[in-house]
């Protein structure tokens, strides 16, 4: 049992520093669109500015739905590894 436990805590390691990147990533990318959009929001008229802002926060979900999925994907591959080695 405690073999199978200490054979997971690299998993673990490995794990926890991806999420750290992905939050990382996560606040890169909000505040690049945030960026982004202040520019929109000064240097461009009113009809193109709503399409430019639809498009910055499609942009922005698409963005994160990637980030929200590699963080169940590593979720579920810790959890693998951890039955498999029970």
């Amino acid at each position: 049992m405690w073999s199978a436990i200490e054979q997971t805590r690299p998993l673990q390691g490995y794990v926890l520093q991806s999420v750290i990147k992905l939050n990382d990533l996560n606040v890169r990318i909000n505040s690049r669109c945030e960026a982004v959009q202040q520019e929109v929001d000064a240097c461009v008229d009113e009809e193109h500015r709503c399409t430019l802002s639809e498009r910055i926060g499609n942009i922005r979900q698409a963005k994160i739905k990637i980030i929200m999925a590699k963080k169940l994907d590593l979720g579920t591959e810790e959890r693998g590894k951890k039955d498999r080695d029970l």
